[in-house]
């Protein structure tokens, strides 16, 4: 399987903000996706990334927000 290089944490958030400017997000989210910024992932791991930042974002709360926020994720 062919891995990626995500972009750097300043690239990576600058996209995150244009996706979404929600200061929420960006405060409580968005620091859950840049910990992996710069490093080489397959694809699956980029899902791993998605799957447990929005799980660990939504603890807590009803999972109609965990359902919402996989529904946002392209």
């Amino acid at each position: 399987m062919k891995s990626e290089k995500l972009p750097d944490r300043e690239e990576m958030l600058r996209r995150l903000i244009a996706f979404d400017d929600n200061s929420h997000l960006v405060q409580k989210f968005y620091p859950k996706l840049l910990k992996d910024a710069g490093t080489e992932k397959v694809p699956i791991g980029v899902v791993m990334i998605l799957t447990l930042a929005i799980a660990d974002y939504t603890e807590g709360m009803p999972i109609q927000m965990q359902v919402i926020m996989e529904m946002k994720a392209p």
